[in-house]
This record gives structure tokens, sequence and C-alpha cells, in this order.
């Protein structure tokens, strides 16, 4: 009895203020209509006329339109997505059922999409902010290596002091010098070092430079200071070249940053490959012997058989 009540006084309310513009007083039950469409459809359908239901946005349709119009459309979704639900619970209250909920899964479907449309646009911002980012750290870094050199020029080099430094001060006090030659000495190495690891950098340079397999030839246009040749640690490939392989090379095919290496260091890499190498060659020796063993038997049995087949 109260639920056919409630529903007699929502119609007259709906109908009242949707098609005849009633200026009706500001009610409970009013302020209610706008959170339901369930009694708008009713009389429509009680006087048979068709209730129109759209459909979804299209991810197309969506990309044309502005972040303000995104989100005043997700509003407006998310106020029709409750308004569909408070007709579901009225109708399952009401009559027991739930009414047709396919307009609801269209404007999950439009949601979502318009989800998908956001999160594009941030991943393109993101994406866009961090090339900026990047831009602006290597211009700050670019002027402060400058300075940095300009102010290095500038100033008197002073070398560190190590077992090394202090090694040459004793050596020169043995033999009677007493100068400063021994720090002049300990620069230029210093400097040898430097120079020689920016011309590996210049050398493999792989971001700007193509890598050229061995006995390729160049692409055109390219010169042997412009490629990098690619090396190739198998014992096959060493023993068609029939080349030395120089000690860089070795390292440079198996330690990324092996140009930061001491001599020490470097004897220690070195040999620990020399080793893998030597066992690799090995059990490629062992192989082939072993292939060598089986065809020699099988050319023992054919010489077997031919021979009971002559005496036969």
């Amino acid at each position: 009895m109260i639920n056919r009540i409630l529903l007699q006084t929502w119609s007259k309310l709906a109908f009242q203020t949707r098609y005849f513009n009633v200026q009706a007083p500001a009610t409970q039950s009013e302020k209610l209509l706008q959170f339901t469409d369930a009694l708008t459809k009713q009389q429509l359908k009680d006087t048979k006329q068709q209730v129109s239901q759209g459909r979804s946005w299209k991810v197309e349709e969506l990309r044309l339109k502005s972040t303000e119009d995104l989100t005043k459309l997700w509003y407006v979704m998310l106020k029709e997505k409750n308004l569909l639900l408070s007709d579901g619970i009225f109708f399952k209250k009401v009559v027991g059922v739930k009414g047709r909920m396919g307009k609801l899964v269209q404007l999950k479907i439009s949601m979502a999409r318009l989800k998908t449309v956001v999160q594009e646009r941030d991943r393109i911002r993101q994406k866009y902010r961090k090339q900026l980012e990047d831009e602006y750290v290597k211009q700050k870094t670019e002027q402060y290596l400058a300075q940095q050199q300009e102010i290095s020029k500038s100033e008197i080099e002073v070398p560190e002091i190590t077992p090394n430094l202090l090694r040459a001060k004793v050596r020169d006090l043995k033999l009677g010098k007493d100068d400063v030659s021994y720090i002049e000495q300990a620069l230029r190495i210093k400097h040898k070092k430097e120079d020689y690891k920016q011309y590996l950098r210049e050398k493999y340079d792989y971001k700007n430079k193509p890598i050229v397999r061995l006995g390729e030839s160049l692409p055109e246009g390219k010169t042997e200071d412009q490629v990098i040749r690619q090396f190739k640690s198998s014992v096959q490939e060493q023993i068609e070249t029939a080349k030395p392989i120089p000690q860089d090379e070795i390292l440079r095919s198996h330690v990324k940053n092996w140009f930061m290496l001491g001599p020490k260091q470097k004897r220690v890499i070195v040999n620990f490959l020399q080793a893998r190498r030597a066992r690799e060659s090995k059990s490629l020796f062992l192989r082939e012997l072993d292939l060598l063993g089986q065809k020699i038997r099988h050319d023992l049995q054919q010489y077997q058989q031919q021979k009971q087949a002559q005496q036969q």
C-alpha cells in the first residue's frame, strides 16, 4: 500500500515537472527525481511512447574533445550511472525484479573509453615533460662542465697524492734530485690516460657509429674510423681470421666499462677469459676427436663387411 502511494506521488510530480513545466514546490520527492528516471519511463510506456536508448561513446569521438569537456562529460556519465542504479533499486523494491540494464552496460563502456583517452593524454603529457626535463638537465650539465673547464684552466693543477707519487719522490731523492719534476711527470701520465680514455670513447661510440662484422665491407660513405668492427669470441671465427686479437678487443667484448680498469684488473680478466677460451677449445677438440673416432669405427665396420663378402 505504501509503495503504491509513493509511486503515484512520484509519478504525478515527475509528469508535472517534466512535461508541463509546472513550478512545483521543492520538496524532497522533487529533488529525488534528479537521481531516478524510472517514473518517467513508466509514464512513457503507459502512454505507448517509445523509450529511446542511445549508443556508447566511441574513442575517436572522445579524442576530439578537450580535457575540460571530458571532465564535464565524466560527471554527466557519473550522474547517469547513479540514476540507472537508483532505477534498478527502485524497480527491485516496487516490482521485485530489476529493470533492463542494457543502458548501464553502454554507459560503463563509455566511461571506460573516456578513462582510456585520459590515460593516453596523461602518458603523452608525462613523456613530453620528461623530454623537457632531460633537455633542461642536459643544458645545465653542459653549462656546468664548461664552467668547470674554464675554472680548471685558470687554476694550477695539482696531482692527487698517491702511493705512485710518493714512490716517485723517494726515487728522485735516492738519485740526489730534489725538485718537482716527479709532479710534472705524474701530470703528464694523468693527461695521457685522460686522452686515451677520450680516444676510446670516440672510437667505440655505439650510439652514433654503426657496427660492422668482421670481413664485411664498409657502408657507403663510411671509413674505418666512422664504424665499429664487431668482435665475436668464438674459437671458429678466430681460427678463420688467423689474426692476433688485441687485449683491448677481448676486454671490450666481455666487459662494459673495460676502459676504466687498471692494468692489474685487465690482466686478471684477460687471464680468466683466456682460461675459459682454453676450456672451450678443449671441449671443441674433444668433440671433434669423438666424431673422428666414430668415423674410424664406421670405416672399420665397412672394411670388415667388404672382406667377409670377398671371402664368401
